[in-house]
């Protein structure tokens, strides 16, 4: 009950553009109940999430539920964040997110993990889940620094062309007369 009541004030409390800034952050956390919820029945039929990982073929994402479940409360943050600057049209604060997200998924700090007959295992720092000197998580480091340059470029692109076209715009719907003969101040 308390979950519903948090989750209908995230949506009525935030302005309605960013209504999917919420629903994308809702997102890791979905997928950290899900992952909670196998691993729970899995435990109940007596294996283990180790023992049937590749049996889940392409009707479970297993490998993406563990991903998004690691580090979830600061990538949910971050990803509504980013999505929030993104709506507004602030791509540089956007960028300083996919950064900052590439930057955690680099040390382990989100998405990172090791799949044993253990459990899952978080991965922190500059290495790779076998243990050798590299990325923790690779895949989503490189993928969110591309997004960042990316938000980046969409500042250099976009944005000027848009403020430019709102200057032009703004003077051609002014109210005030054009003419080409100068202004009486200037004529004395």
């Amino acid at each position: 009950w308390i979950g519903l009541i948090i989750t209908a004030q995230a949506f009525q409390e935030v302005p309605g553009k960013h209504a999917p800034a919420v629903a994308i952050g809702l997102i890791p956390c979905l997928a950290g109940w899900a992952l909670l919820l196998v691993e729970s029945a899995l435990r109940a039929a007596g294996t283990t999430l180790f023992a049937v990982q590749g049996k889940f073929g392409s009707d479970l994402s297993i490998y993406g539920l563990i991903s998004l479940n690691q580090g979830f409360i600061l990538s949910s943050m971050a990803l509504a964040a980013m999505l929030v600057h993104i709506i507004d049209r602030r791509f540089i604060p956007a960028a300083g997110w996919a950064f900052a997200m590439a930057g955690m998924s680099a040390v382990g700090i989100i998405h990172a993990y090791k799949l044993t007959a253990d459990g899952i295992h978080s991965v922190l720092g500059f290495q790779t889940p076998d243990g050798t000197f590299g990325l923790a998580a690779p895949e989503f480091a490189i993928s969110y620094a591309a997004m960042g340059v990316t938000l980046l470029l969409a500042e250099r692109l976009l944005l000027p062309a848009a403020s430019a076209s709102t200057t032009v715009t703004s003077v051609e719907s002014s109210n005030l007369p054009v003419s080409d003969s100068p202004s009486p101040a200037v004529q004395q």
